[in-house]
């Protein structure tokens, strides 16, 4: 590898993911559990830096070293990934002798593994009683079936009561499964169920069933369970099973893209790699920032656990109170409880919203904000505050006024034959987080800043940050595009916690041969029609899940364009300086994407 000369005419090596103070930001490297995984990952990765590098690639028969290197890869692949299936690999025109595989700066999981910031879930304890009831925590995922054959009947399968009492909102998929207050009839009779036939996520084939929303958790069968592996509700945990490709794209980089026709709802991978507490991912993000200019940190968060979240609140007032047992038992009861959750995180996410709202800036806004800050910390108040809310009540109507304007204007240009001449009703048409939460009364308002408060420092204290540029798998060369063909689901199998979903890939419809795969680095889903459906149900769809304003967001260096490999892998000084200068967010947000879709933004944030 070469040195890179620094402003004062001395040479220094530059930091890449190999140098030994990036690797030394993952403690597991050093845990003799993994010893065999450090070792195989670290041995390859020389070997390709070898051939990539000018100074020191072999000068005799070199096909014979490269060949080496694409078995070596192949093998390594094919042995530490679940589905144990491999990747192929395809690079017709390869800059070096070191870039005919991908970057090799990863050792290689499909599942997480905790750092030491966080607890393994065998060490999780349990939630402490309050006014001497169990509050639900984190590990009631964790539980089992105990159906007699191999293959689980959907029908009287506990996992899916697993799943409603886990995920209790309304209107979800679950929940329509019991939706009956009566849980003691036959389950295969439909009429009483609701709107949802009692039955897993999955089809025969592995995919998930077209009547089920994206985004919606999913609980497979686990080690707990009494079923074998062949039972249809086990489909993550056994690895994909899609045939794909490590390719090098001419504009992005490496990324993954399909062999053969993928069916759409099919899994093509989970995000593999380190949970790290919240201070940790901050720590970490620094020195990717400052050192390298990139970071592979995605944060855990779906809408499950919000809702479980808001759950543990809405319970542990109901015990200082003495009422949590009229909330739970029998069906009748649960159903009451999924009630009051579900108008909870609902009204928590308007404000939210709310809140984002007032933080994007503006004269009149920036008023409100801090009168807001004042009413939502319990400091004292300002004289102006009374007339600013009462004032802000009028604005918001104006507010929610434009927005259904604009709204339908753009509803009337796809659907031109429609015709919307009905006068604006604000119960039907104004869904402003502003006018929606200025409107409730006085206590309304108060409950609401209480619970989302406590909902959010709850988050910065349980949530995970998965870091996968030191550990992970095909699914960190998923690079972006705003017309995304796959996208993310929570998953629990083994060693469950509500709090640590596996982040499943899923395609969002049919995958053509050579076709790449790409996600939403922005977090939306498209434009297809099962996106216009998730969007119809916001806020309450689950795909809704909104990152915190956390500088961790995803951004592999694969976006970085025609990158050569040893560039991939390494970076010059003169990145370090410039990841120092400028701040993260700005960096994020600046980065122009390139994906080459019709309705391309230009930029990936």
């Amino acid at each position: 590898m070469r040195d890179v000369g620094d402003r004062n005419g001395q040479s220094s090596q530059p930091v890449t993911f190999a140098s030994p103070e990036i690797k030394a930001l993952s403690r597991l490297r050093s845990d003799p559990r993994f010893l065999q995984r450090v070792r195989s990952a670290d041995v390859g990765q020389a070997f390709q830096l070898k051939l990539a590098s000018d100074d020191d690639k072999p000068q005799w028969f070199p096909e014979y070293e490269v060949l080496r290197l694409v078995e070596f890869f192949s093998c390594w692949v094919m042995e530490w990934e679940t589905g144990m299936d491999g990747l192929a690999i395809q690079n017709p025109e390869p800059k070096d002798l070191g870039d005919v595989i991908p970057p090799w700066d990863f050792i290689w999981t499909d599942n997480y593994l905790c750092d030491p910031s966080v607890a393994p879930v065998s060490q999780i304890p349990a939630e402490p009683k309050v006014n001497g009831y169990e509050i639900t925590d984190e590990l009631c995922a964790m539980a089992g079936c105990d159906c007699e054959d191999d293959v689980c009947d959907p029908r009287n399968c506990a996992c899916l009561r697993r799943a409603a009492d886990c995920y209790p909102y309304q209107g979800g998929h679950y929940q329509r499964m019991f939706a009956s207050s009566d849980d003691t009839k036959n389950a295969s009779d439909d009429e009483d169920l609701g709107a949802a036939r009692r039955d897993f996520v999955y089809l025969k084939d592995g995919s998930i069933d077209k009547n089920v929303l994206l985004g919606t958790p999913i609980f497979e069968c686990n080690k707990s369970c009494s079923c074998s592996s062949s039972c249809r509700n086990r489909v993550v945990q056994k690895g994909k099973k899609a045939r794909l490709a490590f390719v090098k794209t001419k504009e992005k980089g490496w990324g993954i893209k399909a062999l053969d026709i993928i069916p759409e709802r099919t899994f093509v991978g989970a995000y593999g790699g380190e949970l790290l507490n919240d201070t940790e991912a901050e720590r970490r993000a620094g020195v990717y920032d400052q050192k390298l200019g990139t970071t592979y940190l995605q944060n855990v968060d779906s809408h499950i656990i919000k809702v479980h979240l808001t759950r543990q609140i809405i319970e542990k007032d109901l015990a200082e109170k003495g009422e949590l047992n009229d909330y739970r038992g029998n069906n009748a009861n649960k159903l009451k409880l999924v009630d009051l959750v579900t108008k909870a995180a609902d009204a928590i996410e308007i404000y939210e919203d709310y809140w984002n709202f007032l933080e994007a800036g503006h004269p009149v806004k920036d008023n409100l904000y801090d009168a807001e800050v004042r009413v939502r910390d319990k400091l004292p108040p300002g004289p102006e505050d009374g007339r600013i809310f009462a004032r802000a009540k009028n604005d918001a109507y104006q507010w929610a006024l434009d927005k259904a304007r604009r709204t339908r204007k753009k509803h009337s240009q796809k659907n031109p034959e429609v015709k919307m001449d009905d006068p604006y009703h604000p119960d039907r048409d104004f869904d402003h987080p502003a006018w929606i939460f200025l409107k409730l009364g006085t206590t309304e308002q108060n409950d609401l800043r209480r619970m989302a408060v406590e909902r959010s420092n709850m988050e910065d204290e349980r949530m995970v940050t998965v870091d996968s540029a030191l550990w992970g798998n095909h699914t960190r060369f998923f690079n972006h595009s705003c017309d995304p063909n796959i996208c993310h689901v929570p998953v629990y199998t083994d060693n469950a916690s509500l709090m640590r979903p596996l982040l499943a890939f899923f395609t969002l419809r049919e995958i053509a041969p050579g076709e790449e795969l790409c996600f939403s680095y922005a977090g939306d889903m498209g434009s297809n029609e099962v996106d216009v459906a998730i969007a119809a149900s916001a806020p309450q769809s689950p795909a809704k899940g909104r990152a915190r304003a956390k500088p961790t967001m995803i951004h592999p260096p694969s976006t970085r364009p025609g990158a050569e490999t040893e560039a991939a892998i390494t970076a010059t000084e003169a990145d370090g300086a410039a990841a120092a200068i400028n701040p993260a967010k700005e960096r994020f947000l600046n980065i122009k994407c390139k994906c080459g879709a019709a309705n391309c933004t230009g930029r990936v944030f």
